[in-house]
């Protein structure tokens, strides 16, 4: 009885601090549908007029990219601007030369929450009424995917003392850091913002004469409201695993082999240590996805081979998520680009998480082993390294809060040893021919 009622306060315990860091909060919650209905309410017909009925949330939390390869240019005196908020639900992007492709478009990129799928759009403005594309467009998904997915490059792994913290394009390339090299145009860019009609709608944190990256004094503040790239890293991770998350779980396959998967996300030993479950992912991968039907697909196989740790991957991701996109590293480079690490946990830590929350609350034996935590907790554990150690007093890690939690990693993994046994019985189940077709959906 005992253990019983543990499982369930934890359950419980769970369950209230989730609920109560959801809840939105001051402006945030404009979302596409919101901000084009206000658009045609009040009859915007330029770029700048519709910019100027964004909340002021979206106007102060945004990164500058003067080098892209989107189809919206850019350049060091008109940069790209990539406004996201507090929680990146709704992007929205603009240029500011008329010299530049898609100078009179701005370019969203949503998150909805009820169906946690991204979903592409542009307005257009010529003077007349603004023109409103349809959801997902060719234009953009021909970088972007048909189940759509943001294109943004990850924080990587602070254990790693090369290429991590590297957003190149950028004003903050280099840990959101602005080079000397770059500091006097962006000091030219502010000098002029304000008699440009769309760059003086952005919004400034005074505290940075460099904003919105880090201020120029030394040393660096190194305060996340000084690291858009940094954040909009991490918001983003949160959004993709939510996305991935749920196109698993509503999977077929995921519904006839639960424990399979779940070994694999909560990074169970038995993966490293018992052939049996890498034959039993091959298995499944060449029964669903034969190699005369699906040619190009086993290309992409035998690129990342013989390394087991991008094989399997690639493998749990097809079968699991989908074959339409390459979900989980946000890149336009398929299937090489590593897996997204947004400083503190992997894609596939997170979407571990989400997927224990949701079988946790359904299966009362994984309830003591999942376990929220918030940012700051994270941020400052003792396997982070960071200047501090810890979030800065005042500092913006609640907002991260709202985008989705963090979850106790150690903890987790050791729900392997009920998982195990489970995942064990379903390795000799026979295959279910319609829950792998279903498993393939886009």
């Amino acid at each position: 009885m005992s253990r019983r009622i543990a499982q369930l306060t934890a359950a419980l315990g769970a369950a209230f601090l989730a609920a109560a860091l959801a809840r939105p909060a001051g402006a945030a919650g404009m979302d596409y549908a919101g901000f084009a209905a206000r658009v045609r309410e009040r009859d915007a017909r330029s770029v700048e007029a519709a910019l100027a009925l964004l909340p002021e949330e979206l106007r102060l939390h945004y990164t500058l990219v003067h080098q892209t390869h989107s189809i919206q240019q850019s350049s060091l005196e008109n940069p790209r601007v990539i406004l996201f908020g507090t929680d990146a639900k709704l992007i929205v992007t603009f240029n500011g030369s008329p010299d530049q492709t898609n100078y009179d478009k701005l370019e969203i990129l949503s998150f909805d929450d009820a169906s946690e799928t991204f979903a592409l759009y542009s307005i257009a403005f010529d003077g007349g009424p603004p023109v409103f594309s349809e959801a997902n467009p060719a234009v953009c998904t021909a970088c972007h995917r048909t189940a759509p997915q943001p294109i943004w490059k990850d924080y990587g792994t602070p254990n790693e003392e090369a290429g991590h913290g590297q957003w190149p394009g950028t004003y903050g390339p280099n840990h959101d850091l602005v080079p000397k090299q770059l500091r006097p145009a962006l000091l030219a860019f502010w000098q002029a913002a304000p008699h440009h009609p769309r760059y003086r709608l952005l919004l400034r944190d005074p505290e940075s004469d460099l904003f919105p990256y880090q201020p120029s004094a030394e040393p660096p503040l190194w305060q996340h409201r000084f690291r858009p790239n940094d954040r909009l890293s991490r918001l983003l991770a949160r959004l993709a695993a939510r996305r991935a998350a749920r196109a698993v779980r509503d999977g077929a396959l995921f519904r006839e082999r639960p424990n399979l998967a779940l070994s694999w996300f909560l990074g169970c030993d038995e993966w490293q240590r018992d052939p049996a479950f890498p034959a039993a992912l091959r298995h499944l991968f060449a029964e669903r996805f034969p190699e005369a039907s699906h040619p190009a697909l086993w290309a992409d196989l035998r690129s990342l081979e013989p390394a087991e740790r991008s094989v399997q991957p690639f493998l749990v991701e097809k079968l699991f998520g989908g074959l339409d996109v390459y979900q989980w590293n946000l890149s336009a480079v398929t299937p090489h680009a590593g897996r997204y690490h947004e400083g503190i946990q992997t894609i596939d830590e997170l979407v571990a998480g989400r997927l224990l929350e949701r079988v946790a609350a359904e299966d009362p034996s994984l309830a003591p082993y999942y376990q929220p935590i918030r940012f700051a907790q994270a941020f400052g554990s003792a396997a982070y390294f960071q200047p501090g150690g810890a979030i800065w007093q005042g500092d913006i890690g609640a907002l991260y809060d709202r985008g989705g939690l963090y979850h106790d990693l150690a903890r987790a993994k050791q729900a392997c040893e009920v998982v195990i046994p489970r995942a064990r019985a379903e390795l000799d189940a026979p295959p279910v021919h319609a829950a792998l077709d279903a498993a393939s959906r886009p």
